[in-house]
């Protein structure tokens, strides 16, 4: 896991552990109401 996003959080800054992550696709999961889940993925460009 790169990062655990709270509902009123900013986003992500595109690191981790302070040093900034390639420019790739990146998968994520958010699961919702205990058992519904969407997935999707993005490209981070730099």
């Amino acid at each position: 896991m790169l990062k655990q996003l709270a509902y009123n959080s900013e986003g992500w800054d595109g690191t981790y552990q302070g040093q900034p992550m390639p420019a790739s696709d990146y998968w994520f999961r958010f699961v919702y109401d205990q058992d519904q889940v969407y997935t999707g993925h993005f490209t981070l460009k730099r």
